[in-house]
């Protein structure tokens, strides 16, 4: 998935917004580590390289 799509389902289940979402995207996207984003009541919304 490209990183602005999932920038905005992501910001859309933590609540924020989806410039900082986007950038830490790119940031997992360059590095490969992954990040949370937030907790939902599902459990983290994690940020990870999918390919």
């Amino acid at each position: 998935m490209r990183v602005a799509p999932a920038a905005q389902v992501a910001a859309q289940v933590c609540g924020v917004q989806v410039g900082p979402v986007a950038v830490l995207g790119r940031a997992v996207d360059r590095d490969g580590e992954a990040r949370t984003l937030c907790e939902s009541d599902e459990g983290p919304v994690t940020i990870r390289q999918n390919g």
